[in-house]
């Protein structure tokens, strides 16, 4: 439970800034349920005890937003967040079919990324289906962008954490225009 509240706070809090509060919980509560049901349908006599299939959701959620941000294992040994991840499911993956490590839920660890992948599959299918429905109220032609209106972005209202994302976006529109951005931008 210590190395799962570990991970809560390292991952936990910068997932929440980007998805919300809500959607965050939500993101939580299914990989946990997930992660719960797929050790219960492949591994039905192991325990599962802990949050460890959420806090594996929620360390994907980080991967699947900051895949390249480096991760320090015992504050010492770099890997990249995507990588990590890789890395843990692998072992999972092996642990689980192999039986080799017994009292660790590794079909919950691996469910808590099964559960991850599908909601925030389903976030962005959702944001997709609004952005097009958006998009073709807009009248403006394709390709035009008033410079005034980049210009007026009150940079100090977007969160840091999403700060030079939204400045390297607005940089790309300036030097390439608007069509230049792809449909994740």
């Amino acid at each position: 439970i210590l190395f799962n509240m570990l991970g809560l706070y390292f991952f936990g809090s910068r997932v929440e800034m980007r998805l919300g509060s809500r959607n965050f919980i939500v993101l939580y509560l299914i990989s946990g349920t997930v992660g719960g049901l797929l050790s219960f349908v492949f591994s039905p006599n192991a325990s599962v005890v802990g949050a460890s299939g959420a806090v594996f959701g929620v360390s994907f959620a980080f991967a699947y937003f900051w895949p390249r941000d480096r991760i320090l294992i015992w504050g010492v040994l770099p890997i990249e967040a995507r990588w990590l991840v890789i890395l843990y499911a692998g072992i999972d993956l092996f642990g689980g079919l192999s039986g080799a490590s017994t009292g660790v839920a590794h079909f919950a660890h691996l469910g808590g990324f099964v559960g991850a992948w599908f909601y925030l599959w389903w976030l962005v299918r959702r944001a997709t289906a609004g952005r097009r429905a958006w998009q073709a109220k807009v009248t403006a032609p394709a390709g035009t962008v008033d410079a005034r209106r980049l210009d007026s972005i009150d940079l100090g209202r977007i969160h840091p954490v999403n700060r030079d994302e939204v400045n390297r976006i607005l940089d790309k529109i300036r030097a390439s225009g608007l069509e230049s951005l792809t449909s994740e931008e």
